[in-house]
């Protein structure tokens, strides 16, 4: 709504006070030039006239709105001032400084000026309305109207009067008030374009769409430039459903004004509900970066930037968001962790100090630098920075989690284990932590004979598939062991020895003696690298599973090897960029011609379908994969599987088929440190990068293997 209080001063006017006849034309001369838009014409001749009269009021307020139009405004404030001082009655000018003075945030000086100008001139409407929109800028609504109503009372054919008047019942949600101050207005301005906007506005709030739109037509036809009447009308056609002609008045809205906030977020709004989402993701970018108050395109946008594909545009995003608040340390973490998203480190770490220097002892932000020490192996630096952590705030259960995981890292299992609790106390990973009493360490549990225990899935299905290894170890004890596991999983652990029953995990939790998160089974059973239960193979594919995969795959080529290849995690993983691989730089193993690949990747990222596309000899099996089950019946006709770190390489090491893992530079605790085997899968082999990102050093040692039988 076209808002009085809202608008810049230059109500360029004179004070019509005693003055020669030249300096009475060369003020008309430059009144008009100022109306024609041709301000520098205009302050040559104020310019002549205070050459002659340095004090003349009107020259001094001329000139002062001038210069405040160009952006010297605190030249302008001082020129005003001066013509204030000089003709307090002044009434234009004294609403002009008052205006100019909020502009330049003295709004407490400007509400002193105009009360004491209103105390002096009463009948003044014109300071009136000055001293009413200096109280509706600072919230106070009710002193506003009431001056705004004396403004009306003393002048009623003052249609700027009833307008002003209308925008505070508006602001006070009193439509039929505003609605009718309009009316008032219009009745004595019905040219004004301004007037017939907020009409529409104000029509719209009373529930009156059609008639709304009429009134914003009608502003348009007498100014069709008129940006804001067009958004207006673009959001009361998207309220009746007319979702083209809404569109279409915001093109035109953004063709007058590319730097519209509110149209791109409407037309954002619009894509999206249209399913156009690359066009609706740049149409908020630029809501984010024009909008006064970011925050609704904000939100709309960054759920939709969320996946691996979009990272980096949400640190796009981010980066805008910190530019809009520089000062705050909260945009600058959500930028810290949208480029180690991205897998930018190098970027985050320096965004991450950045923020530091904002708010040196921001713990989330200190945390993340952490994390980003660790992904590119920075250890020392990384057990500095948790350690800092710990010191400011040192129940932080996620500094805690990660220490015990650089310690299990390093082969301390008595350390790291206990430690590694605190993961079931931080914001992520609290649901996981299952209700009834927990299973105690073996040593101090007593007989499990006839005891129902129950084994509660956490995070990933990689997870479920490496720890479930110790049901049968549970079982041996003489417990009943029910498994709660991820749907996926279910109908592949039904058939695992030593499980009692499965459930799907978010179904009717089975009662039991005791209950035991997954990965919390190491610490039961004291575990550590030299004792961790490594008989394998502890699954199997189920007997019809098997045979029909049998069938499908037929026999072997022969002189060929079957390998299978997963080359990519959930990318709804935090730190899923560190260990997938882009798989054209696997492109390399899809050419090798003793191989018979078979990839058992269910979801494809970017550009990884071109990839595939121009290898016809590549067996897809992604789409006939339709759980876990299906997956180790393949896996179990497979020579070989090659996997990063993600479901498929566990459930090929509980399979105990030969398996190669591609590891990151710091890869997962569970890998330890430097080693090229597992204690937990004795058929895996592990491929790590050299190098933070080295992926190539991967795939060669990889196809060197693979060439050397």
């Amino acid at each position: 709504m076209a808002d009085p209080s809202d608008t810049p001063p230059p109500e360029a006017d004179t004070a019509e006070l005693p003055t020669d006849p030249l300096t009475q034309l060369e003020l008309a001369e430059a009144l008009d030039l100022q109306g024609a838009g041709r301000m520098g014409e205009s302050i040559e001749v104020l310019e002549r006239v205070l050459a002659r009269a340095p004090e003349n009021p009107d020259a001094l307020h001329l000139l002062g709105v001038a210069r405040f139009t160009q952006g010297r405004r605190e030249e302008g404030v001082a020129l005003v001032e001066r013509a204030v001082k000089g003709a307090p009655e002044f009434g234009t000018a004294v609403s002009n400084l008052g205006r100019m003075l909020q502009l330049v945030n003295r709004a407490g000086e400007a509400l002193g000026l105009l009360r004491r100008h209103v105390e002096q001139q009463p009948q003044d409407p014109q300071g009136l309305r000055a001293l009413g929109r200096a109280l509706m800028a600072e919230g106070d609504l009710a002193g506003a109207a009431t001056q705004m109503a004396m403004a009306v009372q003393l002048d009623p054919e003052d249609a700027a009067a009833h307008a002003a008047l209308a925008v505070v019942r508006l602001r006070q949600k009193r439509f039929h008030e505003a609605e009718a101050s309009l009316r008032q207005a219009l009745g004595l301005q019905p040219a004004e374009a301004d007037l017939h906007m907020n009409l529409g506005v104000v029509l719209r709030m009373l529930g009156k769409p059609d008639e709304a739109i009429g009134s914003l037509r009608v502003a348009l036809l007498l100014r069709p430039a008129f940006v804001e009447a067009r958004v207006n009308l673009a959001v009361t056609l998207l309220e009746r459903g007319r979702t083209e002609e809404a569109e279409e008045n915001l093109r035109q809205a953004l063709v007058a004004d590319p730097r519209r906030g509110e149209a791109h977020l409407l037309m954002g709004f619009i894509l999206l509900n249209r399913g156009e989402t690359a066009a609706a993701i740049a149409a908020l970018m630029q809501a984010v970066e024009t909008l006064e108050n970011p925050a609704q395109a904000y939100g709309l946008l960054a759920p939709r930037l969320a996946g691996a594909e979009h990272a980096a545009e949400l640190a796009a995003l981010e980066r805008l968001m910190v530019a809009r608040a520089p000062g705050e340390v909260r945009p600058r973490l959500r930028l810290v962790r949208a480029l180690a998203r991205a897998g930018r480190l190098d970027e985050a770490a320096e965004a991450g100090e950045r923020a530091l220097a904002v708010e040196p002892g921001a713990v989330d932000v200190i945390r993340a630098l952490a994390g980003i020490c660790f992904a590119q192996g920075r250890m020392d630096e990384a057990r500095q920075r948790y350690e800092m952590v710990l010191t400011l705030s040192p129940g932080d259960a996620v500094a805690r989690a990660a220490v015990a995981m650089m310690q299990l890292a390093e082969s301390n299992f008595a350390d790291g284990l206990p430690g590694f609790e605190a993961r079931l106390e931080t914001p992520d990973l609290a649901a996981f932590n299952p209700v009834g009493t927990r299973l105690p360490p073996l040593a101090l549990a007593g007989s499990l004979a006839g005891k129902r225990v129950l084994l509660a899935a956490e995070q990933g299905q990689g997870d479920t598939l490496q720890f479930v290894r110790y049901a049968r170890l549970l079982a041996d004890q003489g417990a009943s062991v029910l498994v709660e596991a991820q749907a996926p999983l279910v109908p592949l652990l039904e058939g695992m020895t030593g499980i009692s029953a499965v459930s799907a995990q978010g179904a009717a939790v089975p009662e039991a003696d005791f209950v035991c998160p997954m990965m919390s089974l190491p610490l039961v059973f004291g575990t550590r690298v030299d004792t961790i239960p490594a008989r394998v193979p502890y699954l199997a594919a189920p007997a019809d599973r098997r045979a029909a995969w049998a069938a499908r795959l037929g026999p072997a080529t022969p002189g060929r090897r079957r390998v299978a290849l997963c080359w990519a995690g959930n990318a709804a993983y935090a730190t899923d960029m560190l260990r997938s691989v882009p798989l054209a730089l696997l492109e390399p193993l899809l050419s090798e011609p003793e191989v018979e690949l078979y990839l058992v990747q269910t979801e494809l990222r970017a550009g990884d379908d071109a990839v595939v596309a121009s290898h016809p000899g590549v067996v897809d099996l992604r789409r006939d994969l339709q759980d876990f089950a299906d997956t180790a019946a393949v896996l179990e006709r497979m020579d070989l599987v090659i996997s990063v770190d993600t479901a498929v390489a566990h459930l090929a090491g509980a399979l105990a088929r030969p398996l190669w893992v591609m590891l990151p530079f710091a890869a997962d605790w569970r890998w330890l440190e430097e080693r090229t085997d597992s204690p937990w899968y004795p058929t895996a082999r592990l491929f790590r990068q050299p190098a933070f990102g080295d992926w190539g050093s991967v795939t060669r040692a990889i196809l060197a293997a693979l060439r050397a039988g």
